[in-house]
C-alpha cells in the first residue's frame, strides 16, 4: 500500500490498542549519483526507500516504533512495538498540536522537472563541469572529486488531533574540486551547488568558482604567529556559526550540555551581532511551514543586538519547562524527534568587505578552513587549521597556510567589531555575512 492508505491503515488500528495521542511520519524517497574521475564513469549510486514511524502516548509515556514494509501485518508489528515501548518509557509533557491552515506560500522547495533526471542527466552536467575547469589551462593538474546528484523526498505527517501535513522536495547537486598547481605550490579548489530547479544549477559557474577558489591561494606560505585582528569571511563564516549550532537548542540547555544555560536576556554577543531563524523565504533551502511535529513555523529572534532571546524548542523541550514550542523539531520516520534550525541568518551590516579590510593595519582574512576537528560545541573552542590572506595597512597581502586559529566560540561573538553587506551567493540554509574580530591567537 502507499502511504497514504498506510496512514489511513494505523490511524484505525491503533485506535483498539488502548493509545492517548499518536503522530505518524509516512515519508519516501529516491536518490541517484554519479562520480566521474577524467572523464569516465567512476561510480554509480541509486536508492529508493520508504518508511513509516509511529511516536504514540500512553499514560503520558512515549513509544517509537517503525517498519520499512507496508503490509497489514507490519504495521499492526510496529503498533505493538510502540506501545510495548511506551510502556517502559517515563512520561513526558507533551500536547500534541491541532491542525492549522498553513500559510499560502510557495517555499519553492520542490520543482517537478527534477522527476526526469537522470543518470545520463548527471553524467552530462559532470563532464561540463570538467570542460570548464580544464578550460583554464595547464595550471589545473587534475580533477580528483566530480560529480552530481538528485534527490527526491515526500512526506505525510498525521496525528490523533486531526493534522494532516504534506512536503515533498527536489534538489539537483553538484560539485567538482580542481588541483591547481604554480611553481611548487599546489591547492585544492571545491564548490558545490544545489537547487531544487535544474535549470538554476550551472555547470560553468560551479567550475569557476572551484578555481577562484584554489587559484587565490596558490603560493601560499605561513606568517608569524600571534595575535590578530580577522576577518572570517562570508564563505566561512557560515560553518563557524554552524559548528555551534546545538547550543541555542533547549534540549542541550536542558541537559547542561550548553553554556547558555540561565542566558535568555543577557548580553552574550556584540551589540551588532544578531541571529535568526528564518523559517518561510522561498530563497532558502530550509524553509518550512511545519515542523516534524506539526507545530507551525515562524521566524525567530535567537540573538536580538547581542542579547539571548530564546532557545530552540520541541515539544518535549518546551513541556520540561512549560515553555511554547518554537517549531524547530524534526523527525524522520526512523528516529526520535531532535532540535534543529530551519534557515539561521546573521542580518548583514552597511560595509563592504574592502571597508573591513582597511580597519586592519595587520590582519588576517580567514577564506578556507581544514575541517571541524578542532571545535567543541560544549566548551566553545576553536582551534582550527585556516587558509586565507594576510592583510597589511589595509590590502590583501599575500595568501597564507598552515595556520591555526584558536579563540573559544563565547569570546569571538563578544569580539565582534562589524559585519559586511554582503552574503556569499547560493541556495543554502546558513546566511552570515563576513566578520571583522577584534583578535585570535594565530599559530604558524
Amino acid at each position: 500500500m502507499n502511504k497514504e492508505a498506510a496512514i489511513e491503515f494505523v490511524t484505525k488500528a491503533i485506535r483498539s490498542e488502548g493509545a492517548d495521542a499518536f503522530d505518524i511520519l509516512a515519508s519516501s524517497a529516491r536518490s541517484l549519483s554519479v562520480e566521474l574521475y577524467k572523464s569516465k564513469l567512476k561510480n554509480l549510486e541509486t536508492s529508493v526507500e520508504k518508511g513509516i514511524g509511529l511516536r504514540v502516548f500512553r499514560s503520558g509515556a512515549p513509544g517509537y516504533a517503525y517498519t520499512e514494509k507496508f503490509s497489514e501485518e507490519s504495521l499492526k508489528k510496529m503498533i505493538r512495538d510502540a506501545m510495548e515501548h511506551a510502556e517502559l518509557s517515563d512520561p513526558v509533557q507533551i500536547v500534541l498540536p491541532r491542525p492549522v491552515t498553513l500559510p499560502d506560500i510557495d517555499l519553492k522547495q520542490y520543482d517537478a522537472r527534477a522527476e526526469t533526471i537522470d543518470a545520463d542527466y548527471l553524467k552530462r552536467l559532470s563532464l561540463e563541469m570538467e570542460s570548464h575547469a580544464l578550460g583554464y589551462g595547464d595550471i589545473v593538474v587534475n580533477i580528483p572529486h566530480l560529480g552530481a546528484g538528485l534527490a527526491l523526498s515526500s512526506s505525510l505527517l498525521a496525528s490523533s488531533t486531526g493534522s494532516w501535513y504534506s512536503v515533498q522536495h527536489s534538489s539537483l547537486s553538484a560539485g567538482i574540486g580542481v588541483l591547481l598547481e604554480l611553481g611548487d605550490s599546489r591547492k585544492m579548489g571545491y564548490f558545490g551547488d544545489s537547487h531544487p530547479s535544474p535549470e538554476n544549477v550551472s555547470a560553468e559557474y560551479i567550475a569557476e568558482r572551484a578555481f577562484q577558489k584554489g587559484n587565490k591561494l596558490l603560493g601560499a606560505f605561513p606568517v608569524a604567529s600571534g595575535e590578530y585582528p580577522f576577518i572570517l569571511s562570508k564563505e566561512v563564516a557560515p560553518s563557524v556559526i554552524s559548528f555551534f549550532r546545538s547550543i541555542f537548542y533547549a534540549e542541550n540547555v536542558q541537559k547542561k550540555m550548553s553554556r547558555l544555560s540561565g542566558k535568555i536576556g543577557e548580553s552574550i554577543a556584540a551589540s551588532n551581532f544578531s541571529l535568526h531563524d528564518i523559517a518561510h523565504h522561498p530563497e532558502m533551502s530550509a524553509s518550512r511551514l511545519v515542523d516534524g511535529e506539526g507545530v507551525p513555523t515562524a521566524d525567530l529572534e535567537v540573538i536580538q543586538n547581542g542579547i539571548l532571546k530564546t532557545y530552540l524548542y520541541t515539544l518535549e523541550s518546551a513541556g520540561r519547562t512549560g515553555e511554547r514550542p518554537t517549531g524547530h523539531g524534526f523527525r524522520s520516520y526512523s528516529g526520535k524527534v531532535s532540535t534543529g534550525f530551519h534557515n539561521m541568518v546573521v542580518p548583514r551590516g552597511e560595509q563592504t568587505l574592502s571597508d573591513l579590510l582597511k580597519s586592519m593595519h595587520r590582519g588576517i582574512l580567514v577564506e578556507k578552513l581544514e575541517g571541524a576537528s578542532g571545535v567543541s560545541p560544549v566548551s566553545g573552542d576553536i582551534s582550527i587549521g585556516i587558509q586565507g590572506h594576510f592583510v597589511e595597512n589595509g590590502e590583501i597581502s599575500h595568501p597564507i597556510d598552515r595556520m591555526t586559529m584558536n579563540i573559544n566560540f563565547f569570546d569571538l561573538l563578544m569580539r565582534i567589531q562589524a559585519l559586511s553587506d554582503q552574503y556569499e551567493p547560493g541556495r543554502r540554509s546558513v546566511f552570515v555575512p563576513d566578520m571583522l574580530v577584534s583578535s585570535a591567537a594565530f599559530a604558524g
